[in-house]
């Protein structure tokens, strides 16, 4: 019996002891660990930053804080060119190429004109350049020749106007034109014989004004409404023909020839 009861009391001094030391380790462990369900605590993360602090810190060094809101837009290469021309004073007078190009040149076939802003760019060019050294006037004669060639092939291979006018590895057919003519001696031309040169001012004419032309000369020369019988049968009619009767291309040659006609009687005069 001895025995037993201190064995009973061994048993429950090593139960005491081992509470003591559970109950040390509590006392002595982290927060989260002494509250047995509790996750473990997660590290907070950095604060965010203002919305216009993150995004100044994006952009470029030196743009932060920039307002591009109320920038604005920035001009096509075209606009540019064409207000280029417009300062220049020039920018009519290439809406007139442009109108007679695409609408008498191309029309023969007809052909595609291609860009109009790339044409104004080969335009600047040439206007910088002084029409290549010849002058704007030179330039013309060189284009009305390459039209009346554009009719006589019937409008085969009419390039776009911005190769027209200044192409990439030679010279323009106008300005090759315009000094071939030049080199062509210059006899004297009579109305019903050899046909002559047009006159550069009537590149760009219009019908109303080939038109006006044709009866101002016809009243300085005191000629009849109808066509001379040799002229007529130079366009393919017969007797009887007017001006009427006339296409467009037909009233400015027959313009030209009566301006010739006019100079000549100035000059005998």
């Amino acid at each position: 019996i001895n025995n037993d009861q201190q064995s009973i009391e061994e048993l429950n001094t090593e139960e005491l002891s081992t509470e003591e030391i559970a109950a040390g380790a509590i006392a002595h462990a982290p927060t989260s660990q002494k509250e047995g369900n509790a996750e473990p605590e997660q590290p907070k993360p950095p604060a965010s930053q203002p919305a216009s602090k993150q995004s100044s810190a994006r952009q470029p060094k030196g743009l932060q804080g920039a307002d591009f809101s109320a920038a604005p837009p920035r001009s096509s290469a075209a606009e540019l060119i064409y207000k280029e021309l417009e300062a220049m004073g020039r920018l009519e007078t290439f809406s007139t190429f442009w109108d007679w190009y695409r609408g008498k040149v191309c029309a023969i076939a007809p052909s595609n004109p291609g860009s109009k802003a790339a044409a104004a760019s080969s335009w600047l060019m040439l206007e910088r350049g002084q029409f290549l050294g010849v002058g704007y006037e030179a330039f013309k004669q060189g284009c009305l020749i390459e039209w009346q060639k554009a009719i006589a092939t019937k409008g085969v291979g009419v390039p776009h106007a911005c190769r027209f006018l200044l192409p990439t590895k030679t010279d323009p057919s106008w300005l090759e034109s315009y000094r071939e003519q030049q080199e062509k001696p210059n006899p004297d031309q009579f109305l019903g014989g050899n046909q002559p040169e047009p006159t550069a001012a009537l590149v760009f004419a219009t019908p109303e004004d080939v038109g006006k032309a044709i009866r101002a000369c016809l009243n300085e020369l005191d000629l009849p409404g109808f066509l001379p019988p040799d002229l007529a049968r130079h366009f393919g009619f017969t007797q009887g023909v007017t001006v009427g009767d006339l296409n467009e291309q037909q009233q400015r040659e027959y313009l030209t020839q009566l301006q010739k006609l006019v100079e000549q009687r100035k000059a005998s005069a």
